[in-house]
């Protein structure tokens, strides 16, 4: 079964300390590349070149190396942009927990510091924090979606579902929460397929082409067999320019008997 497209996506914070080991090596990393790479050619001369293939090879040898060093600078820049913006973003989340601890009735505080917990996977604390925010506006449907999704990443299934249906009795038609409560079904130790099939159908009453969740009916419908009902949702997916890779569920769907 291909993993399903979840409705709630996190910032992978954890990749500052792997990006940033790169930029710290780059500077000697850069130097053992460029010595070994083949566009210097072989470390022993070539037997016997002619004088004109040596001048070609020269010139397309260093045209090739400048190449080379151009976009190794350009993939540099673009490691340091991101190292750059995950670190503002990190800063900006710092500052809202701390906003939050120095007052706790805001409320718009507590939920950006809950999301930096969250994206932070710090889920105790989001779930603290979230409380809290829950406390201060009991009819915002967003803290208990947000709980959801806080315990659908601590594979919590069944108290993940029982949050995303207490935001569905403040927003009902909130296609992205009937979504996740569709994959709680999907995930638990027990699973009901037919209960998440019926559930991404009422989101697509909503949404009648949302990629995500038409993904994620396909996969249903596959996990319970129904052949017919996967080829026609998936063919509902390919007329949308999602931009999601299709491939695993293509697979999936085509070993289903017809």
């Amino acid at each position: 079964m291909p993993a399903t497209e979840r409705g709630a996506a996190r910032h992978p914070y954890v990749v500052i300390g792997i990006v940033l080991l790169l930029l710290l090596g780059a500077g000697v990393g850069l130097g053992i590349y460029f010595l070994r790479s083949p566009l210097n050619g072989p470390t022993e001369p070539a037997k016997n070149p002619s004088a004109d293939s040596r001048a070609g090879n020269s010139a397309g040898a260093d045209q090739n190396k400048q190449d080379a060093i151009d976009k190794e600078k350009g993939n540099l820049k673009t490691d340091e942009q991101k190292l750059e913006e995950e670190r503002k973003r990190l800063e900006e989340g710092e500052k809202a927990a701390e906003l939050a601890k120095a007052e706790p009735d805001n409320y718009d505080a507590q939920m950006k510091a809950a999301d930096h917990y969250y994206q932070t996977s710090k889920f105790d604390s989001a779930i603290k924090t979230l409380n809290q925010a829950r406390r201060l506006n009991p009819e915002a449907s967003e803290p208990m979606f947000m709980l959801g999704n806080t315990y659908f990443e601590k594979e919590e299934y069944e108290t993940a579902g029982a949050w995303y249906e207490k935001a569905l009795e403040k927003s009902p038609n909130n296609v992205p929460h009937r979504g996740q409560l569709g994959l709680t079904y999907l995930n638990r130790p027990k699973p009901n397929v037919d209960r998440a099939i019926r559930e991404f159908n009422r989101a697509l009453e909503i949404d009648p082409k949302n990629p995500r969740i038409l993904y994620n009916l396909t996969s249903a419908y596959a996990t319970n067999g129904e052949a017919a009902n996967a080829r026609a949702t998936l063919a509902r997916l390919e007329q949308l320019d999602s931009g999601m890779d299709l491939v695993e569920l293509r697979k999936y769907v085509a070993e289903l008997k017809k």
